[in-house]
């Protein structure tokens, strides 16, 4: 499962974990670790406009906007 929202293309991020010791001296050493953020997604299933079915990775804001819609 690919995890992108297939409306907005929303991926995941890549961010640093920074530790608490940020000010004077420790600015330069402050360790630093790869952190991953994941889109909250979710899997629905559509109908095409030939009346396939198709199941679509949706990220949660792109799911609220459309029950507004309807």
């Amino acid at each position: 499962m690919s995890r992108t929202c297939d409306f907005c293309n929303k991926k995941v991020l890549v961010a640093n974990n920074i530790s608490h010791k940020q000010s004077g001296q420790w600015a330069k050493r402050a360790t630093k670790t790869k952190r991953v953020l994941y889109p909250n997604l979710r899997v629905i299933r559509t109908a095409d406009a030939g009346s396939k079915v198709a199941n679509r990775n949706i990220c949660m804001k792109c799911y609220k906007k459309r029950d507004t819609l309807k």
